[in-house]
């Protein structure tokens, strides 16, 4: 049985993934962009793991969405934290900051908080 993992972001997104998650035969990987998209794929084919880009819009939404659904609440949804700056704030703030924008994050739904530093970002600093 393979395991289904929904990206809910963009190809560029999905492009910055391990390559553990983007080649592999163990895992089925769907990549949607677009909220409505997404609730009606996990209504219909509920996915195993959904990773969600936190710079899309909606990402939010859609871990609040996914808390609420009574029958699919057991999917584990994971916030990849790519938003430039906030990364960039991370370094700067305190360990007092970076816990509050996790409990945010959980507070909303996310079963939990990635901050998700792409080479690219890790080189410049």
């Amino acid at each position: 049985m393979n395991i289904s993992i929904l990206v809910f972001g963009g190809d560029h997104f999905l492009a910055k993934l391990p390559e553990q998650i983007r080649n592999t035969s163990l895992f089925s990987v769907e990549v949607i962009s677009h909220l409505s998209q997404a609730v009606s794929l996990i209504q219909i084919t509920p996915p195993d793991i959904i990773l969600v880009q936190a710079s899309l819009d909606d990402s939010m939404e859609l871990c609040h969405w996914l808390k609420e659904q009574t029958k699919l609440s057991w999917i584990y949804c994971i916030l990849l934290e790519d938003r430039p700056q906030v990364l960039a704030l991370r370094s700067e703030c305190n360990r007092e900051w970076e816990l509050e924008m996790t409990s945010a994050a959980l507070r909303q739904g996310a079963d939990a908080y990635i901050w998700h530093k792409s080479e690219e970002t890790a080189n410049e600093q």
